[in-house]
């Protein structure tokens, strides 16, 4: 074989991906053994698809459709270690699991913890999707976050507490509630909020987005108040609603 092509991979680099399928360079095409070389590909844990074919007169052309990972998953019942190169286990953005070979290290190290608790294997079968419904709903946070404009703080971990609580911690330490649902709404009241603190010179220790109205938040280093409805005419456009506003104010 004198030619190989196939797009450029993020996980796989090309030599990987030919040695993974058994493809020697110094052969024929016809040394390539088509059907053999894609089972091969597709049972790698980074490889959602692919396909391998060989072309007349000098190529096999290989296509894969990598699984990028968007989380960890940490469960101490379970001994799923969370971020690690070794032992971590990591989601897909359809939530399928599959362990962190030595290939995802470099492109997975700085993606958020999704910490669950489970006393159940059958939940996180390796190679599909999980099926537990607080990861998933996590999972759906983790999502949101990617597809928001970049930010000054990233996510450390996300922790599921019970049925109706999210924990999110940033890698500055602060820590925000969330519900189950309606993370549009939570997610655009934390941006409001982290800009309004850092435009005061102060930073958040953490804040409840559960509710819509009378939203709880502190400064670090104290400033806890008590939520008040007055918002004068200045501030009516910054987009914050009345109580966060307020919260956020208090000396």
């Amino acid at each position: 074989m004198t030619n190989f092509e196939g797009d450029p991979t993020v996980v796989l680099p090309r030599m990987r991906v030919l040695e993974i399928a058994g493809v020697d360079l110094s052969g024929t095409i016809f040394s390539v053994y088509i059907d053999e070389a894609k089972k091969l590909l597709l049972e790698r844990p980074e490889v959602e698809d692919v396909t391998v074919k060989r072309s007349l007169p000098d190529t096999i052309d290989i296509k894969i459709k990598e699984r990028v990972p968007v989380a960890w998953l940490s469960c101490r019942e379970l001994g799923l270690a969370g971020r690690s190169p070794h032992k971590g286990i990591l989601l897909d953005a359809a939530g399928v699991s599959f362990r962190c070979e030595k290939d995802f290290w470099e492109v997975a190290k700085n993606l958020p913890v999704i910490q669950i608790s489970s006393s159940s294997t059958t939940e996180f079968p390796m190679g599909k999707k999980m099926r537990n419904a607080d990861a998933e709903r996590a999972l759906s946070l983790v999502l949101k976050l990617r597809k928001m404009e970049q930010q000054p703080w990233e996510v450390d971990r996300i922790r599921v507490v019970n049925f109706y609580t999210l924990h999110v911690i940033s890698k500055d330490g602060v820590v925000a509630v969330f519900g189950m649902h309606d993370h549009g709404r939570q997610l655009y009241q934390l941006v409001l909020a982290r800009e309004h603190a850092a435009n005061h010179q102060k930073e958040l220790a953490w804040i409840d987005l559960r509710p819509k109205m009378n939203i709880p938040a502190q400064y670090k280093g104290g400033g806890a108040v008590i939520p008040q409805i007055y918002t004068p005419k200045s501030e009516v456009s910054d987009g914050l609603d009345p109580s966060t506003r307020s919260i956020l104010n208090q000396n």
